[in-house]
């Protein structure tokens, strides 16, 4: 179990764009307390509704940059200026949370975010970030069954491309 390493040296949530009343700031804020206490990770849940003319993931990575004290993190963005929900990670959180496990996160929570439902979103991505944090860090298997996968697509579509240019003869009737 990773030491908490975080738990009262920080605000855990930042709602820049006030879509959280104060009891649902209080109830993730103990989610997220409980988590960095399973992870020892930096966990921020972030809402904005001016991203200063970044995409959603830079204003997010930007903002662990400049926020965290660790180099371990995770920072859960609702970008209302962008209207996108995305995920930054850093440091050991990049290997738990990678691409296809931020997108199920993204997928399971974006009803929420389509009703409304900002703190339940929120709440989602973290009961999901626990999950895949206990599933642990994909297996080398995995990662290379995905990137012979991608290889092989790569290589059909090579193979293909070069029928795109054949000229066919016109049908004449």
């Amino acid at each position: 179990m990773a030491v908490p390493v975080y738990a009262d040296t920080y605000d855990a949530v930042y709602d820049d764009a006030a879509l959280l009343s104060d009891e649902e700031q209080q109830s993730l804020s103990e989610e997220i307390t409980n988590l960095q206490e399973t992870t020892g990770w930096e966990i921020f849940v972030l809402t904005t509704e001016d991203a200063q003319g970044k995409t959603a993931r830079e204003y997010a990575d930007d903002f662990y940059d400049t926020t965290a004290t660790g180099d371990d993190g995770v920072v859960f963005l609702i970008d209302m200026d962008n209207r996108e929900v995305t995920i930054s990670t850093a440091g050991e959180a990049i290997y738990y949370l990678n691409d296809d496990r931020i997108d199920d996160i993204l997928d399971n929570c974006y009803d929420y975010v389509v009703d409304g439902e900002y703190a339940s979103c929120f709440s989602s991505m973290l009961s999901d970030a626990e999950y895949y944090y206990e599933v642990g860090v994909p297996s080398i298997i995995t990662m290379y069954s995905r990137w012979v996968k991608f290889c092989l697509q790569l290589y059909l579509q090579q193979l293909c491309l070069p029928l795109y240019f054949l000229e066919l003869p016109e049908n004449t009737v």
